[in-house]
């Protein structure tokens, strides 16, 4: 109650902000329900007005916020936002304006896009345009036949694209062929900024190299189109993915830098203030204003307000101040989640820095009356990083399910490395008009980079240096420290250290329970078959470790199932991808999958034509750009997948379906499992002796079934027979024992071992 009473405002933003970002995930009856509460709560409070004593008045600013954010949180996402969602399904004659490129493969790309012209959604709706339609560019007007569908048909098992995307105002997926219609540039403040980033950041790759002066223009300007895949992978593998993005912390940095220079000029603080702002603004504008970004400074602005109007700005408030700007600016930032996580590590810093007089300096006092009192600077590093990720924790669990291990050691060891890095991208920017220079920084750029990509691909190197957390009963434990690290302010001094305990003690319960389920599962192998609708794949789990195999055209239909049960077998990362066959949409299934996943192998089979030798060089070309691993796999020859056998057949193409006969072997222990075409009696003989002498067969739905009966005349029959619908229905002779596959996964678990 002493918060309450003292920082009644600092409690109104908070509680907006808050209750802001856990109204995002709510239905609209649970969001009416709370409302309700809150307005019952909120009358019992102004009518009992001696009620809660000294600290009514913050309750009251509590409630009110509480209020005031879930009206705002119902009118955009169940109104507004349902408004547009409504358009999915609907095809219609449409004009939209490229606003930027994702990705371009051979068979398709993506692009941002805004409408321009449409019959069912508003003027300037944000849209991803998928097409085959290569080599658009900022600004160019397209219009043709298009198809709506939700964003939800991105989302790959845990990530939700519909809340990730909305914060960017994308709305929803448009898929059709269209054709250039002229071309617009946009002309705004906006557009001028994104002109200047792009001209620095060509300048950068020009001297710097690709690599080199693509990882300073990520730090710098946050144009993180030229960053080497491979140093994402290994970035996001040890923990450390944050420092490629620009953010808060690389905005503090900055203004550290800026304050630095200015303490050495004899200059007014007011109008090193003045300047601080310009400054502030301009670089806001020129990294695209991340909600990060904007949070930091939204907080440094109010400082530089403060030393104007000779006001002393209080961080907690600047803090919270920030965060319900961004939700009345944007009120779909409200469930983004680098927005999150950013303002949980803020918090978290906040809370170390207000108490680390009475906690951490009580620590260390004989420290640093010793004489090895150097150490307690890295000490105080070593505590806050620990502090930052028990704060995140509950966070990086909801959204991501993996914890990597090696977070705080690396981001020891490469914060102050991409401090240095940053400062002399920095310094070779401003000292660009003098040319000299130039060479010099772009050489020490090019070692800069080599050293951050040698410490991370070692680091990285070891196969098990993330740990997945995504169980089930991490809510009896992360959901009470989350509480408890949220309602740290309103305890006093004994109360905070028996919070932080029990924080700290549920933390570490998780983490030992977690390694002791790890620990029992690692000899468990499985196979589990995925079908709906005419998707059809399969995964494989052993040692830990998943591998996705897709027996469909490559839609990304499947990503949603290989995903979900990757989430289900505790997985972190794919360890391959295997293909059964080609299809043009393959391109687009991997670059998808990439998008969100750890891929480290994708196991192509080898080309038989030439129409198959094109989609497989697109393929290792798409892989080699995401720093994925491609191998190609001869016919009838194992892919050992540790301990697990793999086996890929032959294709065999029929006149009356556009897929191949194509058919996937799976060894597990005491079990032979064959995936394979309902006409395999027209494929491969290989597939059909395998066929043959199966343990376990799975006729699935994406087939040439429809169009010829098939019998099963075996001597040996298989001991466990699924069949999807078409199958039983021409299936001459239909086995007792089949189980049906239409949406039914169908799982074989075993152990190496016991």
């Amino acid at each position: 109650m002493e918060f309450l009473e003292r920082y009644p405002t600092v409690a109104m933003f908070l509680a907006f902000f808050v209750s802001s970002c856990l109204f995002a995930y709510g239905t609209f009856t649970v969001r009416m329900g709370i409302l309700t509460l809150a307005l019952l709560c909120l009358t019992v409070a102004v009518l009992r007005r001696s009620l809660f004593g000294s600290a009514r008045r913050g309750i009251l600013l509590m409630l009110s916020a509480i209020l005031a954010a879930g009206i705002w949180s119902v009118g955009w996402q169940d109104f507004y936002a349902a408004k547009i969602e409504a358009a999915a399904g609907v095809s219609e004659h449409a004009v939209l304006r490229i606003t930027d490129c994702d990705y371009t493969a051979v068979y398709v790309s993506r692009y941002r896009a805004e409408v321009l012209s449409s019959g069912c959604l508003p003027k300037h709706t944000g849209v991803f345009l998928e097409t085959s339609q290569a080599g658009l560019e900022n600004g160019a007007i397209v219009e043709g036949e298009v198809t709506y569908a939700s964003l939800s048909s991105m989302g790959t098992g845990t990530f939700d694209a519909v809340r990730y995307y909305r914060a960017d105002r994308i709305f929803l997926l448009a898929e059709g062929e269209v054709a250039a219609a002229g071309f617009r540039r946009v002309v705004s403040i906006r557009a001028l900024f994104r002109a200047i980033n792009e001209r620095l950041t060509a300048f950068l790759v020009a001297h710097a190299g690709r690599d080199a002066g693509g990882v300073g223009a990520a730090l710098t300007l946050g144009n993180r189109d030229y960053v080497p895949k491979e140093l994402t992978r290994d970035f996001r593998r040890i923990g450390v993915s944050h420092l490629l993005v620009v953010s808060g912390t690389h905005f503090s940095i900055l203004i550290s830098l800026l304050s630095s220079l200015f303490h050495r000029l004899p200059i007014h603080r007011k109008k090193r203030a003045v300047v601080t702002i310009a400054v502030i603004l301009f670089f806001l504008f020129l990294t695209g204003g991340s909600p990060s970004v904007v949070r930091a400074a939204i907080m440094h602005l109010l400082v530089q307000f403060g030393i104007l109007f000779t006001r002393r700005a209080n961080s907690l408030n600047s803090f919270a101040i920030s965060g319900a700007l961004l939700i009345l600016m944007n009120p779909f930032a409200a469930s983004d989640c680098g927005l999150q996580l950013s303002f949980a590590a803020t918090y978290a810093c906040l809370l170390f820095a207000a108490d680390r007089n009475n906690l951490f300096r009580r620590a260390t006092r004989k420290l640093r009356r010793s004489r090895v009192r150097f150490l307690t600077g890295p000490l105080e590093l070593v505590a806050v990083t620990a502090w930052v990720s028990l704060v995140t924790l509950p966070l990086i669990w909801l959204y991501f399910g993996e914890l990597p291990l090696l977070s705080i050691p690396a981001n020891l060891l490469f914060v102050p490395l991409v401090t240095v890095y940053m400062y002399l991208t920095l310094a070779m920017l401003l000292l660009s008009p003098l040319v000299v220079p130039t060479p010099l920084f772009a050489a020490l750029l090019g070692i800069g980079y080599r050293l951050l990509a040698s410490l991370s691909g070692l680091l990285s190197l070891s196969g098990s240096v993330v740990l997945p957390v995504n169980y089930p009963f991490a809510l009896f434990f992360l959901i009470p420290a989350a509480v408890l690290f949220l309602a740290f302010p309103f305890f006093r001094v004994k109360g905070k250290k028996a919070a932080l305990a029990a924080a700290c003690s549920l933390t570490a319960a998780f983490l030992l329970t977690v390694g002791c389920v790890r620990f029992a599962a690692r000899d468990d192998v499985a196979f589990t078959y995925l079908n709906r609708g005419i998707h059809d794949s399969f995964v494989v789990l052993s040692e830990n470790r998943v591998l996705f195999g897709d027996m469909s055209d490559g839609s990304s239909g499947s990503i949603p199932l290989l995903t979900e049960e990757m989430s289900r077998l505790h997985a972190a990362e794919v360890d391959a991808v295997v293909l059964t066959h080609y299809h043009k949409k393959h391109s687009q299934f991997i670059g998808r999958l990439a998008e969100r996943q750890i891929i480290h192998t994708l196991v192509l089979p080898e080309p038989q034509n030439d129409t198959e030798c094109e989609i497989c060089e697109s393929l290792e070309e798409l892989a080699a750009l995401s720093g994925i691993d491609a191998v190609r796999l001869p016919a009838e020859e194992v892919y050992d997948f540790h301990g697990v056998g793999i086996t890929v057949f032959a294709r065999t193409l029929l006149s009356r379906s556009s897929h191949p006969v194509s058919g996937a072997q799976v060894d597990l222990l005491g079990c032979r499992t064959v995936l394979a075409s309902s006409s395999f009696g027209e494929g491969d003989n290989a597939l059909v002796e395998a066929v043959s002498h199966a343990d376990a067969l799975i006729l699935g739905p994406h087939s040439p079934v429809y169009k010829k009966n098939f019998r099963l005349n075996f001597e040996k029959q298989p001991e466990i027979l699924a069949c999807c619908t078409d199958s039983l229905d021409h299936m001459e002779e239909v086995p007792g024992n089949v189980i049906p596959v239409d949406g039914r996964p169908i799982r074989i678990t075993g152990r190496k071992r016991g």
